[in-house]
């Protein structure tokens, strides 16, 4: 499942730059809720470890069209109630700033 998640932030993260003009100084943040707490927060933690490796060695070799990728991970606490409330709060603050910044997933 790790690696689904990782191939497709990496694909929203090109798709997302498209037609942008490459900036050195630019972040890709990917929004990831995973149980890090909890009966199944033994998995959670080992594939937040697995998605913080995948960006490090992305961003080590050159980002995503020239920007890093910055994971921004929140706690499902195993439960889907949780899980749901965490993806909403990472919707709403991606919303917050693209409206602030004019710029939808890159920030400067």
């Amino acid at each position: 499942m790790t690696r689904y998640l990782l191939i497709g932030a990496a694909t929203a993260a090109l798709l997302l730059g498209l037609g942008r003009e490459a900036r050195a100084d630019c972040d890709v943040t990917v929004g990831v809720v995973m149980e890090l707490t909890g009966p199944a927060g033994e998995y959670g933690q080992a594939g937040s470890k697995s998605v913080d490796m995948a960006f490090r060695d992305l961003n080590e070799a050159g980002g995503v069209l020239g920007c890093k990728l910055v994971a921004e991970t929140r706690d499902s606490q195993s439960q889907g109630n949780v899980a749901v409330d965490a993806a909403s709060q990472l919707v709403q603050v991606r919303s917050r700033a693209r409206r602030r910044r004019n710029t939808p997933w890159i920030r400067a």
